[in-house]
């Protein structure tokens, strides 16, 4: 009888606690998940927290240049190559299905610049749907 209780309370806790394993990140996780992967270079996991249509942004190409936006090279100039030190949320704003998030980027050379990102629920989890930062970087210059 013992042992039948102690295995209906371990399949009883065991879903509990991985559902917490599982759960959806914060939109403030996905903004510094967003900039540590871009920051270590690996821009298709960067790439991987926006929404699908600023991910299609980044794929459709320019009617001016006939050329997408280069998604590497605007993240490459948000991380200045790859120097930020530390990514300090500064304060957010989260509504049912949509967030908005400041932070500050500081950077290895003592910089530092401030990022506003607007988040949205998509498929269940948190997505960057826009990005100051990301937008204002050099391979945009048709968008500033």
């Amino acid at each position: 009888m013992k042992r039948v209780v102690i295995l209906v309370l371990m399949l009883a806790i065991i879903p509990v606690a991985a559902s917490g394993c599982f759960a959806p990140k914060s939109p403030a996780d996905v903004a510094k998940a967003f900039y540590t992967e871009g920051n270590k270079g690996d821009y298709a996991k960067a790439k991987g927290f926006l929404t699908a249509e600023l991910r299609m942004f980044f794929r459709k190409p320019c009617p001016w240049t006939g050329k997408p936006p280069a998604f590497d090279t605007a993240m490459d100039a948000v991380t200045r190559g790859g120097t930020i030190t530390r990514i300090k949320i500064e304060e957010g704003v989260e509504h049912p299905g949509f967030a908005m998030i400041m932070a500050t980027l500081h950077y290895a050379d003592g910089g530092q610049k401030s990022d506003t990102l607007q988040l949205m629920k998509q498929d269940g989890e948190w997505r960057i749907m826009k990005s100051s930062l990301l937008i204002a970087a050099p391979a945009m210059p048709l968008l500033r």
